[in-house]
């Protein structure tokens, strides 16, 4: 395999294997760059909800817990040449949406046993695009940059244990990756991840797909986090903040108190609002068989085939109630 920059990712090689079906009956499809993984590495974008833990509401333990991060297309309008990469890339990820989409459609038949599926039904009934637009529960867009997801796999023992270290290939053990600013390698499990990638933080990620899940009811792909560069929210509070006797009368002669700008940085930084996705119920499910997956795909070769985020307003937030179905962040 070979890692690329994702906007440079070239369309043209990609190739899918035939419909593969695992021992729990559940159907995928390989998707390859020359017969070999599809390896890329993304922009400088924010994670605006760090890495994230979800909880089942009545979990009396970590059994069920699915970590993941999301990388947001905020600033794509911007000027820079960072700015300039996240529309490449947001370009690419659509095109390729668009591939994958009519590849479905002319492999209805063979792939999902439907004699004819129509691209319209396709996209409003079964697919997950990759690159995703926040939508409250009623199916209406929220005034939020476009973001793509990533799933953090988990290591288990032999028991079906959970160790607390995470996974960038279960086969040979090999952990996710994550480094600072200045490339030092941080120590990253179960427990401290939220604080190690926390909200806001800006990240650049290398991130592999992983096969392209099928039913008739949900299609989406699947990627994972392999590796990613972290660069902190400089902006939260993290140490004592408060205004003693003597810098209080200091900042009562400036035109912007510390308080205030303090505050004006906080909100800025307020995580975007977290709504059910179709796949996730079935992704659940699919936990199953992850490792299958990851031999699977080992063999894979072989077959044919720099702003903060805006400030939530009180309506949009409300919103995040509609995770309540499955589960509350942890």
């Amino acid at each position: 395999m070979v890692l690329v920059k994702a906007s440079n990712l070239d369309l043209s090689q990609v190739t899918f294997s035939d419909v593969k079906t695992d021992n729990h009956g559940r159907k995928m499809v390989f998707i390859n760059k020359n017969s070999g993984k599809i390896m890329v590495q993304t922009p400088k974008m924010y994670a605006p909800n760090g890495i994230k833990r979800w909880r089942k509401k009545d979990a009396l333990d970590n059994k069920d817990d699915k970590f993941e991060m999301e990388l947001s297309f905020y600033g794509e309008n911007g000027t820079d040449k960072n700015s300039q990469e996240i529309r490449e890339f947001k370009q690419k990820w659509e095109e390729f949406d668009t591939l994958i989409k009519n590849k479905v459609v002319e492999k209805a038949k063979e792939w999902l046993g439907m004699p004819k599926l129509d691209l319209n039904t396709l996209e409003s009934v079964m697919y997950t695009p990759m690159v995703k637009v926040p939508k409250d529960k009623e199916g209406n867009e929220l005034p939020y940059p476009s973001r793509v997801r990533a799933k953090i796999d988990r290591e288990t023992d032999a028991a079906g244990n959970f160790s607390g270290r995470f996974l960038s290939n279960k086969k040979f053990k090999t952990e996710v990756l994550i480094f600072d600013e200045s490339k030092n390698k941080l120590d990253v499990n179960e427990d401290n991840a939220e604080t190690i990638v926390s909200k806001g933080s800006q990240v650049v990620c290398i991130l592999e797909l992983v096969y392209l899940s099928l039913s008739k009811t949900t299609i989406s792909t699947k990627w994972k986090l392999v590796q990613a560069k972290v660069f902190r929210n400089q902006e939260s509070i993290t140490d004592y903040a408060m205004l003693d006797d003597n810098s209080v009368q200091e900042d009562l002669d400036t035109d912007e108190p510390v308080v205030e700008k303090t505050i004006k940085q906080v909100e800025l930084l307020h995580e975007e609002p977290q709504e059910e996705s179709e796949e996730e119920s079935e992704e659940e499910s699919e936990e199953e068989s992850e490792q299958e997956s990851d031999e699977e795909s080992e063999v894979s070769e072989e077959v044919v085939v720099k702003k903060p985020e805006p400030q939530v307003s009180a309506a949009s937030a409300k919103s995040k109630t509609t995770r309540a179905k499955r589960g509350v962040q942890a």
